[in-house]
C-alpha cells in the first residue's frame, strides 16, 4: 500500500481512533525516501517485508532505504519481514 494509499489509510485509520503505533504500512520497501519519511511522520510502523524478491526491488535499493530511514531517526519504527506466500518463491519444498 505505498504511494498516496498508505496516508489516505492513515488518516481513515487516525478518524476511527486508532493509534498509529498500533499501525503497520507493508510494501513499503517499494517506495521512495521523501514518501517514507512523510509516513513515519504519522507515527506509524514501516513495514519492509519484500527483502530478497528481486522481482520487485534490488535489495541494494531497500538497504538504501532503511538506511535513510535510520538517519532520519525512525529505526524504532522499522519492521522488517519475509513475505513468503508462495511455493515458486522457496528453492525447496
Amino acid at each position: 500500500m505505498g504511494g498516496a494509499e498508505a496516508l489516505r489509510a492513515i488518516d481513515i485509520l487516525q478518524e476511527e481512533g486508532v493509534e498509529p503505533q498500533r499501525v503497520i504500512i507493508d510494501h513499503l520497501d517499494h517506495d521512495h525516501a521523501e514518501h517514507l519519511r512523510m509516513v513515519a511522520e504519522r507515527g506509524v510502523f514501516l513495514g519492509f517485508d519484500c527483502i530478497g524478491k528481486s522481482r520487485y526491488q534490488d535489495d541494494a535499493i531497500r538497504l538504501e532505504l532503511l538506511c535513510a530511514m535510520v538517519e532520519a531517526g525512525y529505526e524504532d519504527q522499522i519492521v522488517l519481514s519475509h513475505d513468503i506466500s508462495k511455493l515458486d518463491y522457496l528453492s525447496a519444498y
